[in-house]
């Protein structure tokens, strides 16, 4: 349905209440330029959701290729990403499982393609140890999938590319490095938009907390005195 517009709010309310129940859509009543206006969602049928969570669940089950994973999440995501489901507890335990995490897969996903692409420009052994840890840590997230192997592959490719490079710096120095970043990015949660996790971003004036979800999402923090010690070293 469109929107619809009332002079009174109980009117409205009233309204949006009597859609809901009639045609099984999602209504918000809301202020609008002096009025009260009414606007219905279509609810997603729990039949579908569960079509395209089980499409889903086969192509994790199947794919070793991160970059066919991605854009076929991608595509199903649009189908459900925003909508409102009728009932979300109605789902399956493993269904809903898999449609909490669908958006983390996107963010994970985009991460592991950004890291092979950065394998071109891989200079340095600083470079290519920082990117077999995060082929690492894709890894242990895809645990449970075919794709883990992909990653894996890719960790271990970055591993031994770093044995034929010469360091920036002391070798000592990166590993601390290296370790104190997975450390701290271990314990440091979810970004606030919910759909990427904080990661430790070099700038020019330093280190900082940036999303993984970059460029979709721009959030940044600055590091504590105590984390830019331990960076330090």
């Amino acid at each position: 349905m469109g929107e619809r517009s009332f002079e009174y709010q109980p009117e409205a309310r009233a309204f949006a209440k009597d859609i809901a129940v009639s045609t099984k859509t999602l209504t918000k009543v809301y202020c609008k330029d002096g009025l009260w206006a009414v606007e219905g969602k279509n609810v997603l049928s729990e039949e579908n959701v569960v079509l395209v969570i089980s499409k889903i669940r086969a192509k994790l089950d199947s794919t070793e290729s991160i970059d066919e994973l991605l854009t076929y999440l991608d595509n199903n995501d649009i189908k459900i990403a925003g909508k409102n489901i009728c009932d979300i507890n109605s789902l399956s335990v493993s269904d809903r499982a898999i449609y909490k995490k669908i958006p983390i897969f996107l963010t994970e996903l985009k991460t592991a393609s950004d890291a092979i692409e950065d394998m071109e420009y891989v200079k340095s052994k600083e470079h290519a140890t920082q990117l077999a840890y995060t082929f690492h840590a894709l890894a242990a997230i895809f645990s449970d999938y075919p794709i883990s192997s992909c990653l894996r592959r890719y960790k271990l490719s970055m591993l031994n590319k770093s044995k034929q490079l010469k360091s920036e710096i002391d070798s000592n120095t990166v590993a601390n490095l290296c370790k104190s970043i997975s450390r701290l990015e271990s314990n440091a949660g979810r970004c606030k938009c919910g759909n990427g996790r904080w990661v430790i971003r070099k700038g020019k004036f330093g280190y900082f907390w940036g999303c993984s979800n970059f460029p979709m999402c721009f959030c940044k923090r600055a590091l504590t005195t105590a984390e830019n010690n331990d960076l330090e070293g």
